[in-house]
């Protein structure tokens, strides 16, 4: 059931920017995300130039942007993958659920139009560009990291110069004005709850991932202790605590299987008949005992089951990504 939802959000996802991008009736602004605990938006006003110009320089903007987007996104459903897998280090597409405990572009929900404009003093203090693409109630965001190397001559230390031409000859003079720069990348989508990204680095160094991995992880460690398999089960809190955010990773791998669906009792007949099993685990009045980290990763790797087959459920699973595969109907 967990993989069948799973299926159905990614295909969702894919169907929503279908849907925005099926032609260029939508609406289109840009802004500017202030630093600061505030999470302040500031809109860029554009010196529009007559609507039959094609030179106009926000419908530049949306088209490249919106090109980018249909790029990098607008791809099958299977290129998309649960963030739940990010320890495999996959090169797809993450999909990471917006929740209560973590929402990070929750405040995106609160932009209405107003008076708020983005204007030269803020250069010095722009977090990233936040491209808002809006067909009816649909909305999608996509984000775009800024970089100090983005605003030329921050400190004035260079001169910047500009040409002039004249008739004679090609001219220069200095050129004071501040410059910022708006690049043809983007970092990440939020589409409804859904963040969308392949830069896990940037969501743990901005966004607080590792607080969401150590907290996902955690109801792993729960769902294992309510199956009554672990005798000990302090060893996988303290596993999971351990200062690398790469044992909640690993933690957190576990959720997508059927193995940990199972009864205790039902767990320990099967690993006891299973020649990989029987012998790697210590147990105890019909249950596993942890004694060190070791055995941890054991038992991850018995509900992980990294073949294509499971020796326990029976489950096959897709090789490219590690998802139960779809039964073949006769």
């Amino acid at each position: 059931m967990e993989d069948v939802r799973e299926e159905c959000t990614m295909q969702n996802i894919v169907t929503e920017i279908e849907t925005m991008f099926c032609d260029e009736e939508y609406g289109f602004e840009v802004y500017a995300l202030i630093k600061g605990d505030e999470k302040t938006l500031k809109r860029f006003a554009f010196y529009e130039k007559s609507k039959n110009n094609q030179d106009n320089f926000k419908d530049k903007i949306q088209k490249t942007i919106a090109e980018v987007v249909k790029r990098d996104y607008g791809v099958e459903a299977s290129q998309y993958v649960s963030v739940d897998y990010v320890a495999d280090d996959q090169h797809r597409i993450y999909v990471l659920p917006q929740n209560e405990q973590y929402a990070p572009f929750e405040y995106l929900k609160a932009v209405e139009p107003k008076e708020n404009y983005f204007g030269v003093n803020d250069f010095d203090n722009v977090d990233a560009i936040l491209f808002r693409f809006k067909r009816e109630s649909r909305c999608i965001w996509a984000y775009q990291s800024v970089q100090p190397i983005l605003i030329p001559n921050k400190k004035k230390e260079n001169f910047l110069v500009k040409a002039i031409s004249t008739e004679d000859m090609d001219k220069f003079e200095e050129f004071t004005d501040r410059i910022f720069t708006i690049t043809q990348k983007v970092n990440l989508l939020v589409v409804g709850e859904n963040i969308l990204t392949r830069d896990i680095k940037l969501m743990q160094r901005h966004f607080g991932f590792e607080q969401y991995i150590r907290s996902e992880a955690m109801k792993v460690v729960e769902d294992i202790t309510k199956t009554g398999l672990v005798e000990n089960n302090f060893k996988l809190q303290e596993y999971v605590s351990r200062p690398s955010k790469t044992y909640a990773k690993k933690m957190l791998r576990i959720k997508q299987y059927n193995v940990v669906k199972l009864k205790s009792k039902e767990l320990i007949k099967k690993i006891q008949k299973t020649e990989r099993w029987r012998e790697t685990f210590t147990i105890i009045n019909g249950k596993i005992q942890l004694n060190t980290y070791k055995d941890v990763e054991h038992l991850i790797d018995l509900f992980d089951e990294r073949y294509t087959k499971s020796l326990i459920t029976n489950d096959e699973f897709d090789t490219d990504v590690k998802r139960i595969a779809k039964k073949n109907e006769t």
